[in-house]
């Protein structure tokens, strides 16, 4: 019996090199890398069918700061 194995394809995105870093560091101590959280977040995006989290905007935002 054979298997159906799916194919794999790159994902390619610009950050801030400081967020890139954060972020790493952030997931490394939970265990996981970019990839893998990447892989929850699109997961839950296509289950739910809308972002996994709240995103509001920041009050505090203006074109001025």
């Amino acid at each position: 019996m054979m298997t159906k194995t799916n194919p794999k394809t790159t994902i390619s995105i610009r950050v801030d090199d400081d967020l890139k870093k954060e972020t790493e560091k952030t997931l490394d101590s939970m265990g996981m890398n970019m990839t893998t959280a990447f892989t929850i977040f699109a997961k839950a995006l296509v289950k739910q069918q809308r972002f996994p989290f709240e995103i509001t905007a920041d009050p505090f935002y203006s074109k001025d700061n």
